[in-house]
């Protein structure tokens, strides 16, 4: 009898954990170890402003950076996205690529290449809140800008996730004084809802000239009004 309770309690168990699913296996943050160094030697060189609005995330924020300076205009800002990286990415290098620029905010896209390495949702979130907690235990009055997790057609697949992703954050932002959410995704859906093909390069994945216009006019219809105040 003892036995059998034994290998039931097992099997439930083991139901229970294949229910929540296996904790998500990051890779190594330190592949990206070049790409910030010459971030540091760059602030050495130009020494980039304090109280500005540093700007990362994955491959469509660092496809960004040479019209950043234009599309956000006259804010200010200092660029430091770096393709290919996820949240677990951020919060290795947040202390690197955030706190010495004692930044006045950030705007930050991040969270698709979370689904795609196979997180879930809400293991998004939680890493979303990590990296908020973090930042501002060092820059308390530090404000975070959201970009949605935009849908590709390379993609598409993991489309209900990102989506559920995004209201989650949606909501956190919600809730939260200093939190603000840009919602990207809505625009670049047609009226079937699936994503545009003509905002891509061929790759399905980035944005070519047309989709940074979308991203432009969303952002900057956040950014600026919000932003300009604190602006010196």
């Amino acid at each position: 009898m003892y036995l059998m309770n034994f290998v039931f309690f097992v099997l439930i168990l083991d139901h229970n954990l294949q229910a929540q699913g296996k904790p998500i296996l990051y890779p190594d943050p330190g592949r990206f170890e070049n790409v910030i160094s010459a971030f540091e030697k760059e602030e050495k060189s130009k020494w980039p402003a304090r109280n500005a609005i540093v700007c990362s995330g994955s491959s469509v924020m660092s496809q960004w950076h040479d019209l950043l300076y234009h599309d956000l205009a006259p804010l200010t800002i200092i660029p430091r996205g770096f393709a290919g990286s996820n949240f677990n990415d951020q919060l290795y290098f947040a202390d690197r690529i955030y706190i010495p620029y004692q930044p006045r905010a950030i705007i930050l896209y991040q969270g698709e290449n979370d689904i795609s390495l196979g997180a879930s949702p809400n293991e998004v979130l939680i890493k979303f809140r990590e990296l908020v907690q973090k930042i501002r235990q060092k820059l308390p009055e530090v404000r975070f800008y959201i970009i949605s997790i935009k849908p590709t057609p390379s993609r598409w697949e993991l489309w209900p996730k990102m989506e559920e992703a995004n209201r989650l954050i949606e909501k956190e932002c919600a809730r939260t004084d200093f939190l603000f959410f840009i919602d990207v995704a809505s625009l670049m859906l047609d009226q079937e809802r699936k994503p545009y093909s003509t905002i891509f390069v061929e790759d399905g994945l980035n944005l070519n000239s047309k989709g940074y216009e979308i991203w432009r006019e969303s952002v900057r219809g956040v950014i600026i009004e919000a932003e300009w105040p604190f602006e010196q």
